[in-house]
């Protein structure tokens, strides 16, 4: 597989979990029986409308708010595959000591919208 089809793949499989964690936010927000609705909708789309990914060669960053909330590893390096979720060491770099989840695989399940 080409190198362009592979990262293809993956940035169709991490739409995919983007679609996983807005639908997660939407389930944990309707929990609040004490906001309004307006105000739920509100909560909603400022999620939706935050949730960003930056790219660079090796990963892609799930940014909310301005915080990192995961990488996803685009190709293979070392012990990491193509897909690999991992969490933030910092804002910028991931931390590569635990994989969560892959966005190929669509394995995520415990992963929430706040954090992995």
């Amino acid at each position: 597989m080409s190198d362009i089809k592979a990262r293809r793949e993956v940035t169709k499989a991490i739409t995919i979990y983007l679609t996983y964690l807005k639908n997660d936010y939407i389930k944990w927000s309707s929990k609040d029986l004490y906001a309004s609705k307006e105000i739920n909708e509100h909560m909603i789309k400022d999620y939706i409308d935050a949730l960003i990914v930056k790219s660079n060669k090796e990963f892609s960053r799930i940014v909310v708010r301005g915080s990192s909330h995961s990488f996803v590893v685009l190709q293979d390096k070392g012990t990491l595959k193509r897909g690999d979720i991992l969490r933030a060491k910092t804002r910028t770099t991931p931390d590569t000591s635990f994989v969560h989840g892959n966005v190929l695989q669509e394995k995520y399940n415990t992963i929430s919208w706040a954090c992995v």
